[in-house]
């Protein structure tokens, strides 16, 4: 029996061993529709799910997307078997893989050009905003300067009295008054190469030979200091004597026109109005006066009060409503011509040596002043501070600007100097030996032309410095100079009383 058991066990079967779980199949996600890689099943829908895409939805909206309330720890976790994608029918063979490479570096390309062309726009975007930025700044900064002016303006209202302002430090000018003159230098810099104007062959300057002399002022007081030629007109000049008057002449007729009495010392300074039949006239005696006709005859408009002492430059400005006058007590000034008044008064503690001389730039939005010590000064009409400052470390200085506005010219006792006033710099000079001693000195409209008198009268080349010619027929220095406005006559006046003409041989 036992025999039997032991082989009926050797000859049945031995029992299964038992099988591990085998992967469930592959289901499509139930929101994207893909099979997911790391599948998770929702306990309260039983939805298959790819994981990050459930924890993701869950941490958004705190349930499944099946609406039911779930946590990611309530998701149970399934093992599938891994997929594996096959490859496209394009990437089989070397040519679609070439193909493939090919359209990817096209659209790699593409996708470059686009950032460069963006880039690009917004470069420009950039510029365009930091163009309008600086706009922005320049106009406030304008704004608040104006602001600033007028209300400069208003505190010194009340101390503007009988021609003169009663605080002689102010230097602030009415908004309107450089609102005016900015617009004149514009439209006179805009027309300033389209002028019209002669320019005289040089071998016509060379010919120039006295054509008249007149003795003009009273015996008495021997010697003529200034000499002006008017400007539409230049049978008449006006000269400015030792005998503390003014003598308007003609030279066509050779007479007097009229004499302007009331300086109580010599004067020094004249000038024409351009437009109006109004003549102005600086003196020793601290004044400057605006002459105009009434009943045939020249009478003093107004007097021109302020400086402590002599007038030693006058200039009358473009827009003809302006004049500036420098004194050697180191300031210079603005009036009103129209009423008289002062509107500026220019002082600086660092500059303690007088002015010789003083002139408006062509374009009148810069004054020129020349020193005893020989530093010429540009100052900025906006500001009323100096914009540039040129050495000639030679003595007094008097100085006129080219009429194109791109030269300034000085004369020393004994040199010439030309300065370019784009490049701020020097350009050229010439030895006028010291026995000259230059008193004045003039440039013609064409600006071809610079006339020095001293000693004797010195005509140069304005670009070049070249001496043309020399004058030499007063019998004593020559103290002013000044061209007609078509070059073809020059004016001189000097210490032996003569006013003497020069015209073409």
């Amino acid at each position: 029996l036992l025999l039997l058991l032991l082989l009926l066990l050797l000859l049945l079967p031995p029992p299964p061993l038992p099988q591990p779980p085998k992967p469930l199949p592959l289901t499509p996600h139930s929101v994207s529709g893909e099979v997911p890689q790391e599948a998770v099943v929702c306990k309260e829908c039983g939805g298959v799910f790819e994981r990050r895409l459930a924890v993701k939805y869950i941490e958004d909206n705190g349930k499944c997307s099946c609406g039911e309330p779930v946590s990611v720890d309530e998701l149970i976790t399934v093992k599938t078997s891994g997929v594996v994608h096959p490859r496209t029918s394009a990437a089989t063979s070397i040519p679609g893989l070439l193909s493939h490479f090919q359209n990817e570096w096209d659209a790699t390309m593409l996708e470059t050009y686009n950032l460069k062309v963006q880039l690009d726009s917004t470069r420009e975007e950039l510029a365009n905003a930091l163009y309008r930025l600086d706009a922005a700044a320049r106009v406030i900064t304008r704004v608040m300067k104006e602001r600033d002016d007028a209300r400069a303006a208003l505190q010194h209202v009340g101390g503007v009295v009988d021609g003169g302002a009663a605080n002689g430090e102010e230097n602030a000018l009415p908004p309107a008054v450089i609102a005016r003159m900015a617009a004149a230098q514009a439209q006179l810099a805009s027309g300033r190469k389209t002028r019209p104007f002669t320019l005289q062959p040089k071998e016509k300057v060379q010919s120039l030979a006295e054509s008249g002399a007149f003795p003009v002022h009273k015996a008495s007081k021997p010697g003529i200091a200034a000499v002006a030629v008017h400007p539409a007109h230049p049978n008449k000049v006006l000269t400015g004597g030792d005998d503390m008057t003014g003598v308007l002449f003609d030279t066509a007729e050779g007479k007097k026109m009229a004499t302007l009495s009331g300086h109580s010392k010599k004067v020094t300074h004249v000038a024409f109005h351009p437009q109006h039949d109004v003549l102005l006239t600086g003196s020793a005696d601290k004044t400057a006066r605006v002459w105009g006709q009434s009943s045939g005859s020249y009478s003093t408009v107004h007097v021109l009060e302020g400086h402590t002492q002599p007038i030693t430059g006058l200039s009358l400005h473009p827009i003809g409503e302006y004049a500036a006058t420098g004194s050697k007590d180191a300031t210079w000034a603005i009036f009103d011509i129209r009423s008289g008044t002062r509107v500026c008064h220019i002082e600086s503690e660092d500059i303690t040596h007088g002015y010789s001389s003083l002139s408006f730039h062509p374009d009148g939005m810069l004054v020129g002043t020349g020193s005893e010590n020989g530093v010429v000064r540009l100052w900025d009409m906006n500001t009323r501070e100096v914009a540039a400052t040129f050495d000639s470390a030679d003595g007094s200085i008097v100085t006129a600007f080219s009429e194109n506005g791109y030269y300034l010219l000085g004369a020393t006792a004994s040199a010439l100097r030309l300065w370019d006033l784009r490049k701020q710099k020097e350009l050229r000079s010439v030895d006028l030996q010291k026995s000259f001693k230059a008193n004045a000195i003039d440039v013609d409209f064409s600006g071809a032309y610079t006339a020095v008198a001293g000693k004797e009268v010195r005509i140069f080349e304005t670009k070049t410095l070249e001496e043309v010619t020399v004058l030499s027929d007063a019998s004593k220095k020559v103290n002013g100079v000044a061209w007609a406005r078509d070059s073809s006559t020059l004016a001189t006046v000097s210490q032996d009383k003569h006013l003497r003409l020069y015209g073409f041989a």
